[in-house]
């Protein structure tokens, strides 16, 4: 690769494993319940960090390895990253949501998975402030879930459309 693009991949590369990373530092103690750990995304960024790593042996210039190790920094903070639920609130994306700030919650159960929707007021974004997080947890951890948001926020319950 040529130098300009290698510094283009490293600086975004690395800024978004950062943001990342700070994601994860924000939320890691406050979640209890995590969402399903294997998912597609999850398996196609493990195989964009092999193939990158397999890329070393083709490149000989520093450059390149910064580059190769500013995707690899991005993959393992994804992969670091989890969505789940806490005594505390909602952490999604990497951002947290206290309880007070979830607006209405409701859960779907699919063959393999349990899905918790909830609206959230986001005071930061641009838009009209309604957020929508989306988590996939696991079948098993089905009662858990439910029994912690009737205890948090029971009264927030809203059947939703489907």
């Amino acid at each position: 690769m040529n130098t300009g693009s290698n510094i283009i991949l490293t600086v975004l590369f690395g800024g978004m494993g950062a943001w990342l990373f700070a994601g994860w530092f924000r939320t890691r103690n406050k979640i209890t319940i995590y969402d399903k750990k294997w998912s597609a995304s999850r398996i196609l960024f493990i195989v964009a960090g092999v193939l990158s790593l397999a890329t070393m042996y083709l490149y000989t210039s520093v450059l390149d390895f910064i580059r190769i190790g500013a995707m690899l920094l991005c993959i393992i903070a994804y992969m670091l990253t989890r969505d789940g639920i806490g005594d505390e609130g909602v952490s999604c994306n990497g951002s947290f949501y206290p309880w007070n700030v979830v607006r209405s919650y409701d859960f779907q159960e699919e063959k393999k998975s349990f899905y918790a929707v909830f609206s959230v007021w986001d005071k930061q974004s641009k838009k009209n402030g309604n957020y929508q997080a989306n988590i996939n947890f696991d079948l098993k951890d089905e009662e858990a879930v439910k029994e912690l948001l009737k205890k948090k926020i029971g009264k927030r319950y809203v059947r939703r459309k489907k």
